[in-house]
């Protein structure tokens, strides 16, 4: 049961850590 919010978890935290590191350099 645990498997199912685990894809969107890796997915929402995948996008948060491209977001920071866009952020990061593009400052």
């Amino acid at each position: 049961v645990s498997g199912c919010p685990s894809g969107i978890l890796v997915a929402d935290l995948t996008l948060l850590a491209i977001y920071l590191v866009e952020a990061s350099f593009g400052d």
